[in-house]
């Protein structure tokens, strides 16, 4: 069962790779054709895919984890931000983490979900 287990997982992995990257591919799109959106809008995505998304996996999982949401990720990272706008500051108070506090409870569930996974997995490896 391990050895399925093993190969189910590493399927799972593979699958949400591409998700992942088709995801990212297509909202770089997005962004790069809309043009009625906010003049920070780029910025801020690239700003906060970096601070917001992969700062934390890389101190939560390390950094060969963040090196490869990096690389998935990477076409959202369009438009460096250079300095706050005021258009990037209106767009960082909009998307406050005061609007995901109640997610931040279900995050915390769903990490001590997968460190039980992970323990299970390598005590039956």
């Amino acid at each position: 069962m391990s050895d399925l287990f093993t190969q189910f997982t590493l399927e799972m992995c593979e699958g949400a790779r591409r998700s992942l990257r088709t995801t990212a591919q297509l909202f770089r799109q997005y962004l790069m054709a809309s043009s009625g959106l906010p003049s920070g809008a780029r910025p801020f995505i690239a700003d906060y895919v970096g601070r917001r998304i992969l700062a934390p996996v890389g101190a939560w999982y390390g950094e060969p984890v963040a090196r490869e949401l990096r690389d998935l990720l990477s076409p959202l990272r369009v438009e460096p931000l250079l300095s706050y706008s005021p258009e990037v500051d209106e767009i960082n108070s909009a998307v406050d983490f005061a609007i995901f506090d109640p997610k931040a409870g279900l995050m915390n569930d769903f990490r001590g979900k997968v460190q039980t996974l992970r323990h299970l997995v390598r005590r039956h490896s």
